[in-house]
């Protein structure tokens, strides 16, 4: 797959509605929430200037509109990852200024993308949530309130203690030290 940078990313998120508008004669608005790094290339919130999909992890599209959205590199693949957000991430959605017919997106907070790449633990995953910008705008109080609410419903012991290891080290290098 090829990298998509901002304006591809907005591309083919124009063409899904688009495409989505002619296919199904209904009038029914649909949502998509956009996770992982091409929310944040879309938030200018990423050290990175590209992604090599679209990550959707919650929406409300029919069934056939994700065999459409594969051609614009639209992945739906990773609603398993809902779980890895806290139960009230919804409330911080923000959503994206997109012209469109059919669809609204939306795109996860700072808070929750830390949260979210902190739970993957790869180092790209880590890499991606120390940028400079996206460092600059995170409510620490809402982080740590997050991180607290999330580590009880983990899957077991070693996910949870690695996920509080890993904040603990994120927020040692990055927390401003008037915080």
């Amino acid at each position: 797959m090829k990298q998509m940078n901002k304006e591809a990313i907005l591309d083919s998120l124009r063409k899904f509605d688009e495409e989505l508008s002619l296919t199904f004669d209904d009038d029914k608005p649909y949502h998509c929430v956009i996770a992982g790094g091409s929310a944040m290339v879309l938030s200018g919130l990423s050290g990175r200037a590209s992604t090599h999909d679209i990550d959707i992890i919650l929406d409300d599209l029919p069934k056939a509109a994700m065999d459409i959205g594969m051609k614009y590199n639209i992945n739906n693949a990773v609603k398993c990852y809902i779980y890895n957000f806290p139960d009230d991430f919804k409330s911080r959605l923000k959503q994206l200024d997109i012209p469109s017919s059919r669809i609204a997106f939306y795109v996860i907070s700072p808070e929750d993308f830390v949260i979210s790449k902190l739970l993957a633990g790869r180092p790209k995953d880590i890499s991606d949530i120390e940028s400079a910008k996206l460092l600059s705008i995170i409510d620490w109080t809402l982080l740590g309130n997050l991180v607290n609410d999330i580590k009880d419903y983990l899957l077991n012991d070693r996910i949870t203690n690695e996920f509080l290891d890993l904040y603990k080290q994120y927020r040692e290098r990055n927390e401003p030290e008037n915080e």
